[in-house]
């Protein structure tokens, strides 16, 4: 399973499939950690929510496994 699959699944444990169908193609080009990270802090817009952060934290742990 490619990193972007990985994260693709963690979506649809925390996102609506309306938005999983959006973002479907951009989760998909996912390769790095680094990315990801990106991703969901500047795309996503989780820079600024500790919640997130937290998400986030937990999300990269995972991918990492």
């Amino acid at each position: 399973m490619t990193l972007g699959e990985k994260v693709l699944e963690f979506e649809k444990e925390v996102s609506d499939e309306d938005f999983i169908h959006e973002e479907k193609e951009n989760i998909l080009k996912l390769t790095t950690l680094e990315e990801v990270k990106e991703y969901y802090l500047y795309d996503r817009g989780w820079k600024d929510d500790n919640c997130f952060i937290d998400t986030l934290i937990n999300l990269i742990i995972r991918l990492k496994e």
